[in-house]
């Protein structure tokens, strides 16, 4: 699910600045369709109401309905913890500045 600022950044590019969907994808480093989406969302947004003139303020919406329930079996909490000790272990490296 993309953010409140990310769909704002989508639809100001798209009819402010004049990008087109593959450049404001590329610069946002997101799907394509995905800014195709958002975009046809905004414009039968834009149709219905006449006082959200921009769109720009129903937050995005994850619909769950679909997804099938995981149960945490052991050898998921295994992947599961051997993630998390490589996130630790790549948190406690030092980049050197300017790489």
């Amino acid at each position: 699910m993309i953010s409140m600022l990310q769909k704002q950044q989508i639809i100001i590019s798209y009819y402010r600045q004049g990008y087109s969907q593959r450049r404001i994808a590329k610069t946002l480093g997101m799907n394509r369709k995905t800014v195709k989406k958002y975009l046809k969302e905004y414009e039968g947004e834009k149709a219905q109401s006449s006082l959200d003139h921009l769109g720009l303020i129903h937050t995005p919406q994850y619909d769950g309905s679909r997804r099938m329930r995981r149960s945490l079996t052991e050898d998921l909490q295994t992947i599961i913890d051997s993630y998390l000790a490589k996130n630790v272990e790549k948190r406690s490296i030092v980049m050197p500045r300017g790489a």
